[in-house]
């Protein structure tokens, strides 16, 4: 049992994925130009995930050019605008930078029995950065959450 307990845990911690760290720089340099008006929003998406095999949930996706998609399953979600308010773009890029929502803040452990995560994913043109944190420690962490709300905010009627 010992043996499978480990074999478990390095295989968990061969899937967790490995943020480049030009990457997540690049990710923070870009959304700081958008901030300053200097940078091209257009090159933006930002996605939330919470999809979850047996509960369902919702991946939200809002892009730079205001284009929304949504997929919910087993979750009451709002319907999509038309479009995202350029204003509105820029209340993103600022709640990204005062969340610093390029780093993981959350340290890697084994799941137990029934866990799930929410993810947020920030892409500026070839740059990315993943962060998750446990879709149960959501409201107490005071962080993912206030992306989420702020992006179904700016994202539904």
């Amino acid at each position: 049992m010992k043996v499978l307990a480990v074999l478990s845990f390095a295989v968990l911690a061969a899937a967790a994925p490995q943020e480049d760290p030009k990457k997540r720089d690049a990710v923070k340099k870009a959304l700081e130009e958008m901030a300053k008006g200097t940078g091209a929003l257009d090159k933006l998406s930002v996605t939330w995930d919470d999809l979850h095999g047996l509960h369902g949930g919702l991946r939200l996706k809002v892009e730079g050019s205001g284009k929304i998609t949504q997929e919910a399953v087993r979750t009451n979600v709002g319907t999509p605008r038309e479009k995202v308010d350029p204003k509105d773009l820029r209340r993103l890029v600022d709640a990204l930078i005062a969340h610093e929502a390029w780093i993981q803040r959350v340290p890697e452990r084994t799941p137990v029995p029934d866990e799930s995560r929410a993810r947020l994913t920030i892409t500026v043109g070839d740059a990315s950065s993943t962060v998750w944190e446990r879709y149960n420690d959501l409201v107490a962490n005071k962080r993912l959450v206030e992306i989420r709300d702020l992006l179904q905010k700016i994202a539904w009627k």
